[in-house]
C-alpha cells in the first residue's frame, strides 16, 4: 500500500510539474505574438527555448536559432552569447562536444570584445567545460583558471565557487588529490561567504 501511495504521489508531482512547464510555455508564446523585433524578443526566444528544452530538444533548438538570427540582425552580441551558451547544452547532450567547443570559442571571442567580467568568466568556464567533456583536462584547467580570475576581479563569490568546484573535479579525475582538496575547500569557503552576503 505504501508503494502504491508513493507511486501516486510521484505521478501527481510529475503531472503538476509538466502542467506548470506547459503553462509557462503558453504564457511566453503569448508574449511572443506581440513582441517587437528588438533585444527583448531575443531574450524571449531564449526563455522559450529553455522551457522547451525540458521535453523537446528540437523545438528548443528552433527557438535558440531564432534568437541567433535576430541577434545577428540587430548586432546584439549578448544575444549571440546567450544563443551559444544555450545551444551548446543541446550539443553536449547529443555528445557533439567538438561542435560545442567551436561555438563556445566563438562566444568567448564576443565576450572579449564586450569587456564584461561576468560574461567573460562564464564564457571562459563554458570553454573549460567543453575541454573537460572531451577529456583535454589541461586546457579545461586553463580556461577554468581564467574564469576564476574574471570572477575574483569582481568579487562574484557564487560563480567563483562553481568554477573552483569544476577545477576540483578535474584535479580529482586526474588523480591530483591534494589540489582537488585545496579547490574543494576554496569552493566551500566562497559558498559560505556568498550565503552570508545573501542573508
Amino acid at each position: 500500500m505504501k508503494k502504491l501511495i508513493l507511486c501516486l504521489i510521484g505521478f501527481l508531482i510529475t503531472i503538476t510539474g509538466m502542467a506548470q512547464v506547459s503553462a509557462k510555455k503558453d504564457s511566453l508564446l503569448r508574449l511572443l505574438q506581440h513582441a517587437k523585433e528588438d533585444t527583448d524578443k531575443v531574450l524571449l526566444y531564449i526563455s522559450i527555448g529553455n522551457v522547451c528544452e525540458m521535453d523537446d530538444k528540437s523545438e528548443a533548438a528552433h527557438y535558440y536559432d531564432m534568437s541567433k538570427k535576430l541577434s545577428e540582425k540587430l548586432n546584439y552580441k549578448l544575444g549571440l552569447i546567450k544563443y551559444y551558451s544555450n545551444y551548446t547544452s543541446i550539443l553536449n547532450e547529443k555528445g557533439e562536444f567538438d561542435s560545442a567547443l567551436l561555438l563556445n570559442k566563438q562566444s568567448l571571442q564576443l565576450a572579449t570584445i564586450m569587456e564584461d567580467k561576468t560574461i567573460l568568466g562564464k564564457c571562459n568556464a563554458n570553454v573549460g567545460n567543453s575541454f573537460n567533456y572531451i577529456g583535454n583536462y589541461d586546457s579545461a584547467l586553463y580556461y577554468y583558471q581564467k574564469a576564476a580570475t574574471n570572477f575574483e576581479a569582481i568579487n562574484e563569490g557564487y560563480l567563483l565557487a562553481r568554477v573552483y568546484e569544476m577545477i576540483q573535479l578535474v584535479y580529482q579525475k586526474t588523480g591530483r588529490i591534494d589540489a582537488a582538496l585545496l579547490y574543494g575547500k576554496k569552493a566551500l569557503k566562497e559558498l559560505r561567504m556568498a550565503e552570508i552576503f545573501i542573508y
